[in-house]
């Protein structure tokens, strides 16, 4: 039986695109099928909420990628900035999804106005712009995280980078991100 306030910390992602199905076809597409999809119908945001225990390093990494190759294989371009917010909070059972703080805060770091502002300024061809909680990014330091080419965002408790896919731009791709 499930109690009515328990919650599990884990890990949320939200994806805002030009696309209404950039995630969820990364997922079907790259293999992210434990990634548990909620909707977002007509707001442009995707969200997902991984598996408890997952590496949330290597799903990060991993995703970004898929999420890079979906934008090259769109056929009219990127279609507009990428933006996916990355989030470890309190999830809850609440109905038939996932809804508590830690999607709220999750959903809140991608809409921010202060992170969509500087994803418009750097906006490139087949990028990426990846925005992590504070706490979130406390904690990949900790494990090794490069603070190289992070921005912090005050007004969102968040940090900032935008990530260019290998050879795009001069960018040295994800392997120097993680």
């Amino acid at each position: 039986m499930i109690e009515r306030h328990a919650g599990v910390r884990r890990l949320c992602l939200a994806v805002s695109s030009g696309a209404s199905d950039l995630l969820a076809s990364a997922c079907r597409m790259g293999g992210f099928d434990r990634l548990q999809l909620l909707g977002e119908p007509g707001r442009g945001i995707e969200v997902a909420v991984a598996p408890p225990g997952v590496d949330e390093i290597a799903l990060i990494r991993d995703l970004l990628e898929e999420l890079h190759g979906r934008i090259r294989a769109r056929p009219s371009g990127p279609g507009g900035p990428v933006l996916m917010a990355v989030h470890v909070g309190i999830i809850r059972v609440v109905g038939d999804g996932f809804g508590g703080t830690g999607v709220a805060r999750t959903r809140e770091l991608v809409l921010a106005p202060a992170v969509t502002a500087m994803v418009c300024q750097a906006e490139r061809e087949a990028t990426v712009s990846v925005v992590v909680s504070d706490s979130l990014f406390a904690d990949l330091r900790a494990e090794g995280l490069p603070g190289d080419g992070w921005r912090p965002v005050a007004s969102a408790a968040g940090w900032l980078r935008t990530v260019a896919a290998p050879g795009v731009g001069g960018g040295s791709g994800l392997q120097r991100w993680w």
